[in-house]
């Protein structure tokens, strides 16, 4: 399997922003991205978003750089999935739907975006489960009787620093902890989509963007949590830049994949990215690496070799190293293995 980060396309010839990379999506057994945002000329554009403006749309034919099999399953709950409201969402599953492209975290109802998307390889059953805990309260969130997205609450509070007395105006530390009736349905999620399934994969929309690489104490704990609960993999985006990569039990959390193919402008945005590979041989992961890419000055990804990839292997090896994972480089890309316990 292969799987990558945000993808937005918006231009007249769509399929021109995977040229670089279409025959690796192409030729692997499955292939994920989380798409960041609706194919739709429906709906209105959702007022209230805290930055004016920023809603993300793309044309119709902007299926026709994800089809025929550049992409298996794509990953719909996110912050952006909704700006086009209901009908906008609605009909990105029906673009997804006729061009044969599985999808997971969006629906008619909650039920629907929390139901996981089924795709057998290999005599093997894989499901894939999505959601965003960035979103707009109210708007966002599928309920039984209105489409939208599977979503995993977070609260948010805030501790004086230990030195907050000898040094005045020190920063309050953050402390998130999951919504306690969302953690149970997730975890509910996972169990019944293991039941179902040989190998499950969870696509998460969390973190922090804007250029802020701290890794927020939810996202680990509910990473690890699902992994002990059942999910083989987890698959996170939302920051548009690479963040660690973690072996938990027999599990992988990839904390942020970045940006893949993007067609917009931030200061925020990194230009490293990466492909993430994973071989999967009897329900267990068997093999992780990295194919290093750059996004280029036209928003496409490109696999690049020797120093330039060395440069992005170089940001998951710093960015990967709290967790103890060891990146091992053969051949221009990078194995991922748990580091190896020091001897007693």
């Amino acid at each position: 399997m292969v799987f990558v980060g945000d993808v937005y396309i918006k231009r007249d010839d769509p399929p021109s922003m995977l040229t670089s990379v279409r025959s690796v999506l192409r030729d692997a057994d499955i292939s994920f991205g989380n798409l960041e945002g609706p194919i739709t000329d429906r709906g209105e554009p959702l007022l209230g978003k805290p930055i004016a403006g920023v809603h993300f749309q793309s044309p119709l034919n902007t299926v026709t750089a994800l089809s025929d099999g550049v992409f298996d399953v794509m990953s719909l709950a996110n912050n952006h999935s909704m700006d086009l409201g209901p009908e906008g969402i609605m009909q990105t599953v029906e673009v997804l739907d006729e061009a044969n492209i599985q999808h997971c975290g969006a629906g008619a109802d909650d039920a629907a975006a929390r139901m996981p998307a089924i795709i057998s390889r290999g005599g093997s059953r894989f499901a894939f489960l999505s959601y965003s805990s960035v979103f707009q309260p109210g708007a966002f969130p599928a309920t039984a009787d209105r489409p939208g997205i599977a979503t995993v609450r977070v609260h948010t509070a805030y501790q004086p620093s230990p030195r907050v007395f000898e040094q005045p105006g020190s920063p309050a530390i953050p402390v998130t902890t999951a919504d306690e009736v969302d953690h149970e349905t997730l975890m509910a999620d996972v169990r019944q989509a293991r039941d179902v399934a040989d190998f499950v994969i969870v696509s998460w929309h969390w973190g922090i963007s804007q250029s802020y690489r701290k890794i927020a104490d939810y996202q680990v704990d509910l990473g690890r949590a699902v992994i002990d609960a059942g999910a083989n993999l987890v698959i996170g985006h939302h920051p548009h830049v690479l963040q660690g990569i973690e072996f938990h039990g027999d599990g992988l959390i990839c904390y942020s994949l970045g940006n893949f193919a993007f067609d917009r402008e931030s200061p925020h945005f990194d230009s490293e990215t990466a492909i993430l590979t994973c071989r999967v041989v009897n329900g267990e992961i068997d093999r992780v690496t990295v194919i290093p890419v750059l996004i280029n000055d036209s928003h496409e990804p490109e696999i690049v070799e020797g120093d330039r990839a060395g440069a992005v292997l170089d940001l998951v090896e710093r960015e990967s190293a709290p967790f103890n994972t060891s990146v091992i480089r053969k051949n221009g890309i990078a194995v991922l293995q748990p580091a190896a316990a020091p001897a007693t």
